[in-house]
């Protein structure tokens, strides 16, 4: 189960209000509507490894509606 945590309110214009702007918006949009048409990221996981996990982790995963890979 994930969650949306809030940005605290600082009182410099950065609060949830402003949200979408946020890069935290951005690494949501990227697994809930990555293109703008409603695509999402995969639900089954799957195992995916690079050459060098250090300086590139990647990410793999089976979307189960229509067995796309993300």
């Amino acid at each position: 189960m994930a969650f949306l945590w809030n940005y605290p309110n600082t009182g410099d214009g950065l609060g949830y209000d402003h949200f979408e702007t946020l890069p935290g918006a951005y690494a949501f949009r990227m697994y809930r509507n990555y293109d703008g048409n409603g695509h999402k990221f995969g639900d089954v996981s799957l195992s995916a490894v690079s050459a060098d996990q250090s300086r590139l982790a990647i990410y793999a995963a089976q979307r189960s509606g229509d067995s796309a890979l993300t």
